[in-house]
């Protein structure tokens, strides 16, 4: 594609951070691993809401409480546009680390790029976490 003079495309890219509280719905043990369903609220840069599905391919390991190879996709509504991650990581006990790469956007972020990291912890009732990272957002 050619740009003529007046056509100028702008990227900017924004630091983020804040903390996600995710509330368990739902979660299931499998042979495999588990999958867990969450509800979130995400405070900070990023305000909104949304859910996080997580698959694992790892068992639990009963002496350390470690899984590896969760896989997850997160859902961020917002009041500017929608958000959605692929997220890779894993548990070493109660405390979870997770890389979110965004995988689609509309609104603002239609055609961003970017990736969070999450550190957080892990109770009976859901995952306590903070994020940040950085969003490019095409304009």
């Amino acid at each position: 594609m050619l740009l003529g003079a007046g056509s100028i495309l702008h990227a900017q890219t924004i630091q983020v951070s804040g903390t996600i509280s995710s509330d368990l719905l739902k979660m299931q043990w499998t042979p495999n691993g588990i999958t867990a369903t969450f509800q979130d609220t995400w405070t900070g840069n990023l305000v909104g809401h949304g859910h996080t599905h997580i698959f694992s391919s790892g068992p639990l390991n009963e002496e350390n409480g470690e899984i590896h190879d969760i896989i997850s996709t997160i859902w961020l509504v917002t009041p500017q546009g929608n958000l959605i991650f692929d997220g890779v990581g894993n548990t070493s006990g109660p405390f979870l680390h997770l890389v979110a790469t965004i995988s689609q956007g509309t609104g603002l972020y239609n055609g961003a790029h970017g990736q969070l990291v999450s550190d957080g912890m892990i109770g009976p009732d859901g995952v306590e976490s903070t994020y940040s990272g950085s969003i490019t957002l095409n304009q």
